[in-house]
């Protein structure tokens, strides 16, 4: 883990258009539930996002496989 790969709630909802604020803490509340706690760093009473780790949990929630040749039209 990198410390400038920390953000906290409102620094990763403002640079990001996916995500609000009320989201993201929505998603922290559920953190054991969805195995999001990996990516939270607790710091005293702040908790941080480590961003790298944020982004492998979203992708091991991705619904399907992406395609490694480009999109063809049948036909």
């Amino acid at each position: 883990m990198r410390i400038q790969d920390l953000m906290s709630v409102k620094e990763l909802a403002e640079s990001s258009s996916a995500f609000s604020e009320s989201s993201l803490r929505w998603l922290l509340f559920n953190a054991d539930k969805s195995g999001l706690d990996r990516a939270l760093v607790k710091v005293g009473r702040r908790v941080l996002i480590d961003v790298p780790e944020f982004e492998r949990w979203l992708e091991a929630g991705r619904v399907a496989e992406l395609e490694t040749a480009p999109f063809r039209e049948a036909g």
